[in-house]
């Protein structure tokens, strides 16, 4: 799966350049309320062992003819450490299904995002996306001895909402916020290391993920 991610990366950078691409970062707050394990610093508490951090995106634009609904594959990369004297390490390699809905201007004619068109910015920017996705994660502990490696195929839906800022006919910048649901994942190695929660019980391999994320993309229209 890691190396079709590349494959499909190389594909996107090597398509003609027309339409929009867009690159973005964000950072990501994750909750996946099951994955605990002992903190290894405060004895008796339990900690979660997903961390939080950033990700990154390349996306292709291309829309309706008629509605302002606009379309935004997307390949994103993101990775989430936890050094301590058990190190945690989660890597994501995704493709979302970005899809952006206009509902200020759905029946709109703006070029967006060109911004060539006169028009109210807000109705022309403001948007609320949809976004399903699948997800290759990598799962790393490695402990003083050894080092434990899984892997495991997830999916999720997103929903959030994004403004988009025409800095010219060539570039648009578009702030965003929303939040991700992962379907349960498991995650089989927290059981081999027998992380024990506080009242003993067996340690869950399975979670799902609530992931809040604020970000930034850059968007490049080369066709004008």
């Amino acid at each position: 799966m890691k190396n079709l991610f590349l494959v499909l990366l190389f594909a996107v950078l090597q398509t003609p350049l027309f339409g929009q691409f867009g690159i973005n970062a964000s950072y990501c707050f994750n909750d996946a309320p099951d994955w605990q394990g002992r903190d290894l610093e405060i004895v008796s508490q339990d900690a979660q062992v997903l961390a939080d951090g950033f990700a990154f995106g390349i996306d292709y634009w291309f829309r309706l003819k008629n509605q302002r609904i606009e379309f935004l594959p997307e390949l994103n990369f993101a990775r989430f450490a936890i050094d301590e004297t058990v190190d945690f390490t989660v890597t994501n390699y995704s493709l979302f299904f970005n899809t952006n809905i206009y509902f200020l201007d759905f029946q709109g004619d703006c070029d967006c995002p060109t911004w060539s068109k006169e028009g109210p910015t807000l109705e022309k920017g403001l948007y609320f996306q949809l976004s399903p996705g699948i997800t290759y994660i990598q799962q790393e502990i490695e402990t003083i001895i050894s080092t434990l490696d899984d892997s495991e195929l997830a999916f999720s839906l997103g929903a959030g909402l994004g403004f988009d800022i025409g800095i010219s006919d060539l570039i648009t910048i578009t702030p965003n916020a929303g939040v991700r649901y992962f379907f349960p994942t498991n995650w089989e190695d927290l059981e081999i290391l027998n992380l024990e929660s506080s009242d003993s019980s067996p340690p869950s391999t399975e979670s799902t993920n609530l992931q809040f994320h604020a970000g930034i993309r850059l968007g490049f229209r080369f066709d004008q």
